[in-house]
């Protein structure tokens, strides 16, 4: 193995006797290379954990190195930093990184131990990680039309997309022209704990910029707007009302459902009704409780729902801010002039 490799916590096994080790102390020179690590015999009791011997100890430096080899890499506990691509080299913190016959064509994230790269491969675009505690590039996923743009990056996860457009032949003024329209969209999720990406295709037309992200108990969800869907060559076909679609981004990216709300969206979670409650201007929405259409709606702004009471045809929705302020919103049901709905 080569000495740069060893970081604590590694576990290597000696070529001489086959015994398991762990680091437990790496020593540097002043310019931050590894000169020299300290290693312990690792004991495996039956259904206990692993021991470190206190009596067998190793000194592992340049010199017997060789001697060893790297069984278990240690855990990175950094996201990595000063990554840059000029000229389709990687770099980081100005240190050119050998890469063989890779074109890098762009950083997309960082994340603990790994870099997340666009890379040329052919006439399409590849994603591959590179790790620097092992100097080495890994291939997540081939086969992507152009560089995708970053959306999101949270914690150990990327969510990338990709809008897709191609020519027409479109008559304008008696004549024939080539005209270019919208044809679908990618979303891809890169999730490092894993080394994976998933890909979601579809034909609608989403407002990336103005998605919303939230946390749930579950993780993390993104709500796209969307306007219109592709058409069969032609322009794309605009919905009547705007469709919010939630993406789950926590083991796949995976499309969960959709509400169709105009106008702008405030989307709580609520923790005692494990669901989430979604509102525009004029309408609320809870999933198998209420659909309330009133201008009123506008007054819970962020606030979470906390209680909901039913009790001879009136609902009673309290919602509450962090300083235990409450809105109750008052829905009752008549025969003759459909819902009233009152704020107190």
């Amino acid at each position: 193995m080569k000495i740069e490799r060893t970081k604590k916590g590694t576990e290597i096994v000696s070529k001489l006797d086959g015994k398991n080790y762990r680091i437990t102390a790496v020593f540097c020179d002043e310019a931050g290379k590894v000169t020299e690590a300290t290693a312990a015999e690792m004991i495996e009791n039956e259904g206990e954990e692993v021991e470190l011997s206190t009596e067998h100890i190793v000194q592992i430096t340049e010199a017997n190195a060789l001697a060893f080899r790297i069984t278990k890499d240690a855990k990175p506990e950094t996201v990595v930093t000063g990554f840059s691509v000029v000229d389709g080299n990687l770099y980081q913190d100005g240190r050119q990184i050998e890469q063989g016959q890779l074109k890098v064509l762009s950083v997309l994230s960082s994340h603990i131990g790994a870099v997340l790269l666009a890379v040329e491969s052919g006439d399409n675009v590849a994603l591959m990680t590179y790790e620097p505690d092992r100097d080495y590039f890994r291939k997540i996923f081939v086969d992507l039309s152009e560089v995708p743009e970053v959306l999101k990056v949270s914690g150990e996860t990327c969510l990338m997309a990709i809008e897709h457009t191609k020519e027409i032949e479109a008559e304008k003024d008696g004549q024939k022209e080539k005209k270019t329209v919208f044809a679908g969209t990618t979303l891809i999720l890169y999730q490092n704990g894993n080394h994976s990406a998933t890909v979601h295709e579809t034909s609608a037309k989403y407002g990336l910029t103005e998605a919303l992200y939230t946390e749930s108990p579950f993780g993390l969800d993104a709500w796209f707007p969307c306007d219109a869907v592709a058409g069969e060559d032609a322009d794309p076909v605009a919905y009547k009302v705007r469709r919010w679609t939630r993406f789950a981004l926590y083991d796949a990216i995976t499309c969960k459902d959709f509400v169709e709300m105009n106008g702008a969206l405030h989307v709580t979670w609520s923790h005692a009704y494990k669901c989430y409650v979604l509102h525009n201007d004029d309408r609320l929405y809870v999933d198998g409780i209420v659909d309330i259409k009133s201008p009123l709606v506008a007054k819970i702004g962020d606030k979470i729902l906390i209680d909901v009471n039913k009790k001879e045809g009136v609902y009673r929705l309290t919602f509450s801010d962090s300083d235990y302020q409450f809105v109750t919103l008052v829905s009752r049901k008549t025969s003759d002039r459909g819902l009233i709905v009152t704020i107190e």
